[in-house]
């Protein structure tokens, strides 16, 4: 499958699950699309995919990169794989915001959230995408977030 291919699959998935966490938090999350006017490309949104906001105000409240793993039990894993630029991301954002970055998953059994710590640290590898390679690019700099540092997704768990 390509990568064109493989985005395109996941985002209705990845769409309802925006809608879910939104009623489960009671905000809104909202994508910071660059370009308007065309078609958005990966290149024209935000390396975090929603920016968290309280209902009907424009202040960001928080970001979330939402991810969709519909095949796999959340007990199939010791570790979630994040590609190191994204960690980058979260690391960045919340240095110079001071706002809280999440990371939530959905598996097929569960929903889980992780909340970026900057004490937290974990191994940058040469790894990624191994088992199912689209693209040479598939295996890059990633780092591995163990499960125990995931908790269920619920309104005490974010912002």
């Amino acid at each position: 499958m390509t990568v064109q291919a493989d985005v395109e699959r996941a985002v209705p998935h990845e769409e309802r699950f925006r809608k879910d966490i939104e009623g489960v938090i009671d905000c809104d999350l909202r994508k910071d699309v660059r370009q308007q006017n065309k078609k958005a490309t990966p290149i024209d949104f935000d390396p975090i995919d929603y920016m968290i906001f309280e209902r009907e105000c424009d202040i960001v409240k928080g970001y979330i990169e939402i991810k969709v793993r519909p095949k796999y039990a959340s007990t199939s894993i010791p570790d979630v794989i994040v590609d190191h630029r994204k960690m980058v991301a979260f690391q960045l954002k919340n240095f110079t915001t001071g706002i809280p970055v999440f990371y939530a998953i959905r598996f097929k059994d569960r929903d889980i959230v992780y909340e970026y710590n900057p004490t937290h640290k974990f191994p940058i590898k040469h790894g990624g995408r191994t088992k199912n390679t689209r693209t040479p690019y598939d295996i890059k700099e990633v780092q591995y977030i163990p499960m125990k540092y995931f908790r269920d997704l619920k309104k005490e768990s974010l912002v």
